[in-house]
């Protein structure tokens, strides 16, 4: 019977994996200790979910949303600065533009520099014309990441990871961090995992290329060559 731990373990590391597929380093807005994550009162996630679901035209483009920070406001339009660029949304008389807590807005005391989510019908890919605009706070920076690479060095107490950009990243495990070797669901030492294997590693980053891990997930664990299995030997002798 698997422990707590591991089963949170498991389904923190089944998410992440998803995430680091189109690279290595991931950073987490809020996590839930189930590794999800965190919608509840999201403002961003309800204004959409309730958009999404809500009835649609199908004579209308494809249903779009952009979230970021408002760079220009002009002629009915609004230039919203996203993660993937710049982006426009256009507003009409049918657009609604609510506050957190679902009060009217008017576009004349919408402000630079401040942070919505436009959503409404594709124009174009970096184009809406929006049909509910929702005023956001400014997202929260957070220090949670996870990344994945090659271990290179241990000392029994920290770790090196190489990453695939190259970079070396430093990882400090502690009696709570949970190990987990892939394929078996079994939680392993830090001892237990060889030279190059290929781990995911998450946790909280408070300084540059290192991490205090809260889980580590052994993808690939190859075996000991044997020059290192000679080394461990006479070492163990001497």
């Amino acid at each position: 019977m698997k422990s707590p731990k591991l089963k949170i373990g498991l389904a923190l590391f089944s998410i992440t994996v998803g995430f680091l597929v189109g690279g290595n380093i991931v950073r987490a807005q809020e996590a839930t200790p189930g590794g999800i994550i965190e919608t509840g009162d999201n403002p961003v996630v309800k204004a959409v979910r309730e958009f999404v679901e809500g009835q649609s035209d199908p004579s209308q483009n494809q249903k779009r949303g952009f979230f970021g920070q408002i760079t220009d406001l002009f002629n009915q339009t609004i230039v919203i600065q996203t993660d993937q660029g710049k982006k426009t949304a256009k507003i009409d008389e049918e657009t609604e533009i609510v506050d957190q807590k679902k009060s009217k807005v008017k576009f004349e005391d919408l402000e630079i520099g401040g942070y919505l989510i436009a959503m409404g019908y594709a124009e174009t890919p970096e184009e809406v014309l929006a049909k509910r605009i929702v005023i956001t706070p400014k997202p929260a920076e957070t220090n949670r990441l996870a990344v994945m690479g090659k271990l290179i060095e241990s000392t029994g107490k920290t770790f090196t990871l190489k990453l695939l950009d190259g970079s070396d990243w430093e990882i400090t495990p502690d009696k709570n961090t949970v190990f987990v070797q892939k394929n078996k669901d079994l939680e392993i030492e830090l001892g237990e995992i060889n030279k190059d294997a290929l781990l995911i590693v998450a946790g909280v980053s408070e300084k540059e290329n290192e991490i205090e891990a809260t889980h580590v997930y052994v993808l690939i664990n190859p075996q000991p060559s044997s020059a290192s299995t000679e080394e461990s030997t006479s070492a163990a002798t001497l």
